[in-house]
């Protein structure tokens, strides 16, 4: 038997065209650095960090998100800003102050200032008021001492009618205020003449403490010390002559003249 021989094909390879020098550069591998100097785009990444060169990932400068635009005020906050997690409060405004509403209404704004305090008007009364005497007085308890304060004030409208009262408190406005309310209790209506003084003359002891009043014209003005004096002047009387013998103590003797007068001068 004739075999034929095995034909052998040997597959052709295309012969790949040796590089060409560009004719304009004289060194090729002058050619690389210049395209390594080149400058690149920004944001562009140049590889790993090296000793005196940018960081990994791009530029140093280029990886920082800045915002643009004026900084002090960069508008309507996120979601997650702290200063908008107030209790019943909208986002804030650009610009603008934290609203409670979309109205714009602040909160606390109720009458009576910010802390919804309700301030009560003062009401005008028909009394006038001075006080005569207020005092810290202490009582002695199992426990050790309580300190307190003690007033006495004497009311009127300067017309006929006049009162006074004697109170305790734990301070002083509240000593004056229990003090102003017994005084009001205690109102009694007296009988004054045209010439604003008593009608007749009188001498008055009451314990330790002596009154003399006499009665005098118009013109002649309130003669009177003491703790006696606010008393006549609160109940109207403008002329009058008194004298006080006896005891100088302030509460025996706003008694002494507020007997005098309920018994010798009270209108029933």
């Amino acid at each position: 038997m004739n075999e034929n021989p095995k034909v052998t094909q040997t597959a052709q390879v295309p012969s790949t065209p040796a590089p060409q020098s560009n004719p304009g550069v004289a060194n090729p591998s002058a050619q690389a650095t210049a395209s390594t100097n080149a400058p690149r785009p920004v944001g562009e990444n140049r590889g790993p960090r090296s000793f005196g060169g940018p960081s990994a990932g791009g530029n140093r400068d280029n990886n920082r998100n800045r915002p643009s635009g004026n900084f002090g005020n960069q508008g309507t906050r996120g979601p997650n800003d702290r200063r908008n997690a107030r209790p019943g409060g909208a986002p804030s405004t650009p610009g603008g102050a934290n609203n409670n509403s979309a109205n714009g209404q602040r909160r606390n704004t109720r009458p009576g200032g910010p802390n919804n305090r309700r301030r009560e008007e003062p009401q005008e009364s028909e009394f006038d008021s001075q006080v005569i005497q207020v005092k810290r007085v202490s009582k002695s308890v199992s426990g050790g001492k309580i300190m307190r304060f003690s007033a006495l004030v004497v009311i009127g409208d300067r017309k006929n009618r006049v009162g006074y009262g004697l109170a305790k408190g734990l301070d002083y406005q509240d000593a004056v205020a229990k003090a102003t309310r017994k005084a009001k209790e205690r109102i009694i209506k007296i009988d004054i003449n045209d010439d604003f003084s008593l009608k007749f003359p009188i001498n008055f002891k009451y314990k330790s403490s002596q009154i003399y009043l006499k009665p005098a014209q118009s013109g002649t003005g309130l003669i009177a010390g003491g703790f006696l004096r606010p008393m006549l002047q609160l109940a109207g009387i403008q002329n009058i002559y008194s004298k006080i013998v006896g005891s100088n103590n302030k509460v025996v003797g706003i008694r002494s003249a507020y007997e005098l007068l309920n018994e010798s001068y009270k209108i029933a």
